[in-house]
This record gives structure tokens, sequence and C-alpha cells, in this order.
């Protein structure tokens, strides 16, 4: 009995911690499982961290009380309290690991969407800014032109969709990519390939997908994350880290008038610059359908 009265504070203060995990998850579960375990309310385990700090204490010195040799008293105590020392070991570990990658994915996300953020006076990408940053384009527009006017935006935004103003090294002497997947199909056309950051050996924040002007300068028609594993060589024929693949699939309406050339631009959105990946492609407009006899 005096063991329950000692430890019921404790406990319920555990139980809220795991039942508010609970509750938030079966409150999200509508959006899907990976929303509904995401790690977004981590304050919540916080409780359970205090209840355990006083209640693994109290559970090991009833279990000294009730065994009559000292030695096994001792064995006992330095059992418990290694177990629980492993235990917390252990989930702390997955539990960084989870958070350090979640972490690094969130990054690399937020840098996408700063992307097109940047040219947003430029060129508009309404579904990026909409998936990665905001979901009203319009009022995203306005806010980040104030930001921008403040002083606040680094780099600040772009008024000028020529990509080749964005180029901090010589291309020719200087591979960040290669845009090696061109498939057209009736309405479609697939595009993917690899980047690097222009500025370091690291994916590219994102893909711009342009295609060229009749002025010869080429324009964004795209922005594209960089998310897909990669096992192919990188620069100067080191293995790139993590995730330096990415694939898009474009719409040719998206890129009419055709015939019309198509690029792809590694771009580092921390410092605005941007470099074209090795390949460029020329989409054609679609064979005339056959008129003829049983068409």
């Amino acid at each position: 009995r005096d063991l329950w009265c000692r430890a019921i504070p404790w406990l319920s203060i555990g139980a809220y911690a795991v039942l508010s995990g609970l509750v938030v998850a079966v409150g999200r579960s509508a959006w899907g499982v990976h929303v509904a375990l995401a790690n977004k309310y981590a304050p919540f385990s916080l409780y359970l961290a205090v209840a355990l700090l006083f209640l693994v204490p109290i559970v090991v010195e009833d279990m000294s009380t009730r065994v009559s040799s000292r030695a096994t008293r001792v064995r006992a105590v330095r059992g418990v309290g290694l177990g629980c020392l492993a235990l917390c070991l252990v989930l702390h570990g997955v539990s960084a690991a989870g958070g350090f990658r979640e972490a690094m994915w969130r990054g690399r996300m937020l840098r996408y969407g700063k992307s097109c953020l940047l040219f947003v006076n430029a060129y508009t990408d309404a579904t990026c800014l909409a998936r990665a940053v905001f979901p009203d384009p319009e009022s995203l527009k306005k806010r980040a032109n104030e930001l921008d006017r403040l002083g606040y935006l680094r780099p600040r935004l772009l008024h000028s969709p020529r990509l080749e103003s964005l180029t901090a090294y010589d291309p020719a002497n200087h591979t960040v990519g290669a845009f090696d997947t061109f498939i057209a199909r009736r309405h479609r056309v697939v595009a993917g390939g690899w980047a690097l950051k222009p500025s370091a050996h690291e994916p590219a924040d994102s893909v711009i997908l342009a295609r060229r002007r009749p002025g010869g300068h080429w324009a964004p028609l795209a922005f594209v994350p960089v998310s897909l594993p990669h096992h192919g060589s990188g620069r100067g024929g080191a293995r790139p880290q993590g995730y330096a693949r990415w694939r898009y699939r474009l719409a040719k309406s998206d890129a009419s008038p055709l015939p019309v050339q198509i690029g792809a631009w590694a771009f580092d959105a921390q410092r605005g610059w941007a470099l074209p990946l090795e390949g460029v492609h020329t989409l054609e407009p679609d064979a005339p359908l056959s008129n003829g006899p049983g068409q």
C-alpha cells in the first residue's frame, strides 16, 4: 500500500505523457499514418522522463526492502538500475536516429521551398509554393516582397528568370550532375537525373527544369526536389552522399509552343547560385494521327 501511495502521483504524470501521444496520434490519423506518427509534440515526452526519474528509485527502494540478504539486495538494485539505464539508452538512440533523419529531410524540403520562393517575382511555381512554403501563393508573394524590402531574406528575391545570371562557375569545368532521363510520352515527359550543389559536394537544394527561350537564354519551367537515392559516380569520380537523384513528370502543354529545348539546372538556395546539368533534350510536338481507312 505504501508503494502505491508513493508511486501513483508519478504514474499519473507518466500516463499523461503516454495518453497525450496516443490521443494526438488518433486525432491526426485521418491524414494518414505518417502524419499520425510525426514527432510534432515532443514536449509531451518530457513528463514521462520526469515521472521515471522519481518512479524508478521508488521501485528500486521497495525491492531492496523485500530481500533479507544484503548481497542479494545489492545485486537486485544494480540489475534494475543497469537494466533501466540500458533501456533508456537504447530508446534514446532509436529516437535520436529517427529525429536526425526527420531533421535532415525537413531541412531539405525547406531549402526546396526556398528555391521557388526566391523566384516568386520572376517565375511563380504555384505547386512548389503551395506544397513546400504556403498554401496561398498570392498572399505569400506580398509577404515575401515586404520581407525582402526590409532586408530579412538572404539571398534577396530574384527579379529575372535568366538562369545564366546565377552561374557562379564555369560550367565547362564544373560538373554538378546530369540530366540523363528524358522519356517522351503522348501528353507527358518523364525527366530525371542527379544533381549536386554548385558550391559543395552534397545534393542540390533543388533542380530547376528549364526551357530555352527564343533569345537563347534559359528560363524556369518547374522546381523539382532532389529526393531520390543516388548510386552513381559524382564529381571527380566520388560518390555523392545521401539522396541526389531527382525525377519529374512534365506536361507537354506546360512547355508549349513546341519544339523546345529542355535543360536542368542545379540550384543552391542558400547562395542563389545555379549551374546547368549535363544533357539538353529537345521536346518535339506529337505526330498527327493518321486519318486513313479504318482510323
